[in-house]
């Protein structure tokens, strides 16, 4: 027995196949498109410096910022890896210290003060001004360096439960 399609209304079999994979590539476009938009990537250039890049969890990169007239300016983004994001809610602090002479506008940042804070980026602003006490010949290297201390949230994607990290680390300052 073989089947006609010539028929009034009838449609050929291929057509009926053809029709079900344009609709289900239509609805992929759709979903795809309402997708909310992501975080801005981290911004990575020769001027950016990798902090911390060896925890599986997360990354801390360094890179100027835009700075007012007498001001240096730093921007600290913390990534979080593949499998992980970053948890806004949890405590979040910066503390900053230097040697005389380096006065911090903001030495102790909560996460509320940071510029941008959301799972998948949390990015504070470094902004200080070399005092008139600053001496470059006191320090051993031509850039001073600041202490910070770091704490933060981070959780794995499959796993509800958030670690909390502490980090301390060295900031290298520009003074020029």
């Amino acid at each position: 027995m073989t089947r006609t399609w010539n028929s009034p209304g009838a449609s050929p079999p291929w057509f009926a196949m053809a029709t079900g994979i344009a609709l289900a590539g239509l609805v992929l476009v759709l979903l795809s498109a309402c997708e909310p938009a992501s975080a801005p990537a981290p911004i990575l250039d020769h001027e950016t410096v990798a902090l911390e890049t060896e925890d599986p969890r997360f990354k801390i990169f360094l890179r100027p910022g835009p700075s007012r007239p007498g001001a240096h300016a730093l921007r600290l983004r913390l990534v979080p890896k593949s499998g992980w994001h970053m948890t806004p809610e949890a405590p979040t602090r910066l503390e900053l210290s230097a040697g005389p002479g380096i006065e911090f506008d903001s030495p102790r940042q909560s996460g509320n003060d940071a510029v941008l804070s959301s799972e998948e980026i949390i990015e504070f602003a470094i902004e200080y001004r070399l005092g008139d006490d600053y001496d470059a010949s006191d320090g051993a290297s031509s850039e001073p360096l600041a202490k910070s201390q770091l704490k933060f949230g981070v959780c794995r994607n499959d796993n509800p439960r958030c670690e909390i990290v502490k980090r301390e680390f060295e900031i290298p300052l520009a003074v020029h």
